[in-house]
């Protein structure tokens, strides 16, 4: 029996215009099925213990569905594709608030739902405090500091609250912060990107050519995800004067050509990366790896421009 997601913090129900709404969080992928028997459908109210006149509010649900083939012992391979709903997918279901037993439906819910449970398939969480709330930000603060507010209808500030103390609260927090930095890189790249000459973006043989925006792509890609050191040794790869990429070799003179305002590449380029503190160790590997790549790709499409 897969029971349900360890020490998350629960909420209750929510109300709206004199019924009860309950979210449904999709913790692990799920492979319910219709009365017709085929896969990918929701789960009706009742194979989750709400009652049995609840039904589905489709303008609180966001699903995906993803393929999955379990492996089968006595074919000794894979068996065939099924559709299920991805691990993520939020279901809301509203009904009359005086029927509902929400410790009788968690009850229900926490043996999981749908088939294929003893490979890990059917986990779901009914109303964790997670979903009780909305991300909103503080005026003027930095991307990732940011608090909830109670999932009213109106967006009135009532005053922000913590993120939930418990195991579902922290990994949404990591998630939600990794796309804070994901969105800083991609500022951080695109601006320097928007600063570059277009003879340079076109091919001009006065600057680094594709190959070697490419090199910075990998040295930045390489070091995505490594943690403590991977800016410094980022730097160093790129920077390091008997064997950086952009100061040593063919290509050096390229490197510093100047771009604006007497700087030359090489010094934007480190600019841009130093403008990644203090997360720097994520977020600077990916900006290398964004400009290498779109310069590149920029590049390569200008010259086949140019040949057309």
């Amino acid at each position: 029996i897969v029971g349900p997601w360890p020490l998350v913090a629960e909420g209750a129900a929510l109300q709206d215009n004199g019924d009860a709404i309950v979210l449904v969080l999709c913790a692990s992928e799920v492979e319910a099925h219709d009365a017709a028997g085929r896969p990918g459908a929701i789960p009706a109210a009742t194979e989750l213990g709400l009652p049995v006149d609840w039904r589905l509010d489709h303008a609180r649900t966001f699903v995906r569905r993803v393929r999955w083939a379990p492996f089968n012992g006595h074919w000794r391979r894979r068996d065939v594709e099924r559709i299920a709903l991805e691990a993520g997918s939020v279901l809301a279901y509203r009904g009359p608030a005086a029927a509902l037993d929400l410790r009788l439906a968690r009850g229900t819910a926490a043996a999981g739902v749908g088939s294929h449970r003893a490979e890990g398939l059917g986990r779901v969480i009914l109303q964790p405090a997670l979903l009780g709330v909305r991300a909103e930000a503080r005026e003027g603060a930095t991307a990732t500091a940011l608090g909830f507010l109670p999932a009213t209808e109106t967006a009135v500030e009532v005053g922000l609250v913590p993120w939930p103390d418990d195991p579902l609260g922290a990994w949404a927090r990591a998630r939600h912060d990794a796309g804070n930095r994901r969105a800083e890189a991609h500022a951080l790249a695109e601006r320097f990107v928007k600063g570059l000459p277009p003879k340079l973006l076109r091919g001009s043989k006065d600057f680094p050519g594709a190959s070697q925006w490419r090199r910075l792509a990998q040295e930045g890609s390489s070091r995505i995800g490594r943690g403590v050191g991977a800016h410094a040794d980022l730097r160093a790869a790129l920077f390091r004067a008997d064997a950086g990429l952009c100061v040593h070799g063919v290509s050096k003179r390229q490197w510093n050509r100047e771009v604006k305002g007497g700087q030359s590449l090489v010094d934007l380029l480190g600019e841009r990366l130093s403008e990644s503190l203090p997360d720097a160790d994520i977020i600077g590997p990916l900006v290398a790896a964004l400009v290498g790549a779109s310069v590149a790709h920029a590049i390569n499409q200008g010259r086949e421009g140019g040949q057309g």
